[in-house]
């Protein structure tokens, strides 16, 4: 008898949460991602010296429907194409810290690079530097671990900088 009257507040409480569930999808709640993000963005077309490069790959993987041309095309006055001229990436890798040994231990990782947006004759941002920064603690005993860490960083450091520049681009759009 007691073992019934323990479940059956647990069955109320898994069916309380259901309905909560139901509710939240109900009313359009999602967890935000790169969609929410890329809603209201129009194709773009993409100015890079290297087309095929990591940040480029970033950017075709979070804007299917982005032009990428390789070199700055004059377009027509008349055309309300937007453009966006994304310069290389810049790594740099500085010292924060050293040990006892007056060795570094640990670095800060910064990804860099520079944007220029316009449509038709219009400039809408003008050379804006976006960038992220990350930090990593170098293990002397482990180099190929801390190569690894540093690969993986650097990775999650360029889509950062990629939701920077979506961002960055949707809000200068009129």
């Amino acid at each position: 008898m007691l073992a019934n009257s323990l479940t059956l507040p647990r069955l109320h409480l898994r069916i309380l949460q259901f309905l909560l569930l139901l509710a939240l999808g109900g009313c359009g709640y999602s967890l935000r991602s790169a969609d929410a993000i890329t809603g209201g963005l129009e194709t773009l077309r993409l100015v890079m010296t290297d087309p095929n490069s990591a940040l480029a790959q970033e950017l075709i993987a979070v804007l299917p429907d982005i032009e990428i041309i390789s070199e700055n095309l004059q377009l027509d006055s008349k055309q309300n194409l937007s453009l966006l001229t994304i310069e290389p990436e810049q790594l740099n890798r500085r010292p924060v810290t050293v040990n006892a040994r007056a060795r570094a231990a640990q670095y800060e990782l910064s990804l860099a690079t520079v944007i220029t947006l316009s449509r038709g004759q219009t400039l809408l941002l003008d050379s804006v530097q976006i960038s992220v920064q990350s930090e990593y603690f170098e293990e002397i005993e482990n180099l190929s671990g801390t190569q690894d860490e540093v690969a993986l960083l650097t990775q999650e450091m360029r889509r950062n900088l990629v939701q920077q520049i979506i961002r960055r681009v949707a809000a200068a759009q009129p």
